[in-house]
């Protein structure tokens, strides 16, 4: 067997079994022998999340058959939407998808059951109740975990599982990459940063009990907070408040948020809240490296912008296809070595991100300024073609230029 036979990739473990890790787990179960994600939960995982899938995730799911027929033929499972409407004050911005192209709805714990019945059925082995302890790097890294059963009976016995690889998609939290001496940096638009503006972003969640009254997503407007309302199925809609922390502190449900949207109140009174309500952040935080030897950064682990376009999980996704291209190309003799392979996927990646971090910074931006933000409003309520055009961008992923509007 020669070196390079034996530099092969046949083994991989997923640190994380959020969409990002299960979806990597199918993807590389298609080159990969033996597939292995430890995730700290049981299925179905639950966390905040918007909860909109743009088109190009659902295109992404339908083409890689996750988004079964067995699936979509149940519509207690999710809801079409059609574009996302925004809304400051007394202008309402509305904004349909293109063409043939609609998002989807889909509660998270849905989400995760769909990605953990597909993985399962692709050969990925999945443990729950797994929390990674230590992770170290070489030739073939090993991770060390405690299962569920180890830590009820306080034996502290401890499983150590090697790999030819390691993917660390335990969100942007994650207490393995200070086991790594990997640095979490804040991530702004460069205009904040010039004014010495680093704004603490929070999120949180609530679903209700209610018949939608749109088929779009409707993002609310305040100061310093945002509400997307999320139709989830025929009865049941889900509410996400992105905000500024240094200006409120959530308490047990969404009352706090709601005084700032008294429309939104009133369209509630009648509602029944599931009493599910979570607080997830901070939010504008990236990772100063993306891989470190045969370990590998995906998802929110590397980098959560934040949450404001939408764009998370379709470009998880995408991530995870590029991820999978470079490796292929590894597995195929046309890149030489895994680091060559990592330099490969990071600068790819790097273009794909640069796309949601030019969409984020401009909409931060506009949320930052109650003066700009209303200024923007007037505008493209004066010019909706020019809104349209701009959702057009974010559905196909690209890169906002000015002069793409005219």
């Amino acid at each position: 067997m020669t070196s390079k036979e034996q530099d092969k990739i046949s083994k991989v473990v997923i640190i994380g079994g959020g969409p990002c890790g299960l979806v990597a787990a199918i993807l590389l179960s298609k080159i990969i022998k033996e597939v292995v994600v430890l995730e700290k939960e049981k299925f179905p995982v639950d966390k905040v999340c918007g909860e909109g899938l743009m088109p190009r995730a659902v295109d992404f799911l339908k083409d890689e058959n996750i988004l079964d027929q067995n699936f979509l033929n149940d519509k207690n499972n999710y809801y079409y939407f059609e574009g996302i409407n925004f809304a400051h004050q007394n202008i309402c911005l509305e904004g349909k998808f293109p063409k043939n192209s609609r998002g989807m709805g889909i509660k998270r714990t849905v989400l995760s059951q769909l990605l953990f019945n597909k993985a399962r059925d692709s050969g990925v082995v999945i443990k729950t109740s797994s929390k990674v302890v230590d992770i170290k790097t070489g030739v073939r890294p090993f991770v060390t975990f405690m299962t569920e059963q180890s830590v009820s009976n306080n034996s502290n016995v401890m499983s150590i599982i090697e790999a030819d690889l390691v993917l660390l998609c335990d969100g942007h939290s994650s207490l393995l990459k200070q086991k790594l001496e990997i640095k979490r940096q804040l991530l702004y638009p460069q205009i904040l940063k010039r004014k010495g503006e680093f704004p603490l972003r929070l999120g949180a969640r609530e679903h209700y009990t209610i018949r939608p009254w749109s088929n779009k997503v409707e993002v609310l407007w305040g100061d310093g907070i945002e509400a997307y309302i999320t139709p989830l199925s025929s009865d049941k809609i889900g509410i996400t408040w992105l905000f500024n922390a240094k200006q409120m502190k959530p308490g047990s449900d969404s009352e706090i948020f709601l005084k700032y949207f008294p429309s939104l109140k009133e369209k509630l009174k009648n509602a029944i809240s599931l009493n599910d309500f979570l607080v997830f952040g901070p939010m504008g935080l990236k990772s100063n490296r993306g891989s470190l030897g045969k370990i590998c950064l995906l998802g929110d682990s590397f980098s959560f912008y934040d949450g404001i376009t939408g764009e998370g999980l379709a470009s998880a996704f995408n991530e995870c296809q590029l991820l999978l291209k470079a490796l292929k190309e590894y597995q195929n003799d046309k890149i030489k070595n895994i680091d060559e392979c990592f330099c490969y996927f990071e600068e790819e990646r790097k273009r794909n991100l640069d796309l949601t971090v030019n969409h984020c910074s401009f909409v931060l931006f506009l949320s930052s300024s109650k003066l700009i933000k209303k200024i923007v409003f007037l505008f493209l309520n004066e010019f909706p073609s020019v809104f349209q055009k701009m959702l057009a961008i974010n559905v196909q992923g690209e890169k906002l230029v000015f002069k793409n509007f005219f």
